[in-house]
C-alpha cells in the first residue's frame, strides 16, 4: 500500500488480498466517517492475470495504462518507457531548448 495525500494505491497477490485490502480501509472509513469512492477507484490485473476479463467488486477494471502516482504502468514494456521516460525526457528537452533561445 502507497498512499500520498488523498490517494491509495494498493498492490495485491490476490483476489482475497484484495477483499480484505478494501475490507480494512472500509473498517477504518467507518472510524474517521471516510468512504472509498468507487467511482474513481481503478484496479486492473497484472502479471499472470492480465488477461483476466472479470470484473468484481463493483470497482472500474482498466486494461489500459492509467495514473499511478505519476506514472503510467502498462502491459506494454514500450509503452511504459514510452510512458515513463521517453515523455518526460521529450518534455525536458523542450523545456532546456526554451531557455537556450
Amino acid at each position: 500500500m502507497s498512499q500520498f495525500a488523498d490517494d491509495t494505491n494498493l498492490i495485491c497477490a490476490d483476489m482475497p488480498s484484495v477483499e480484505n485490502a478494501l475490507q480494512i480501509l472500509a473498517d477504518f472509513g467507518k472510524v474517521l466517517g471516510l468512504t472509498l469512492n468507487k467511482e474513481k477507484t481503478k484496479a486492473m490485473w497484472l502479471g499472470r492475470s492480465s488477461n483476466n476479463e472479470a470484473k468484481p467488486l463493483g470497482l472500474k477494471w482498466v486494461s489500459c495504462p492509467t495514473r499511478f502516482l505519476g506514472v503510467h504502468p502498462s502491459y506494454d514494456k514500450k509503452g511504459n518507457d514510452y510512458q515513463i521516460f521517453d515523455l518526460k525526457i521529450g518534455r525536458l528537452q523542450t523545456n532546456l531548448d526554451m531557455w537556450r533561445m
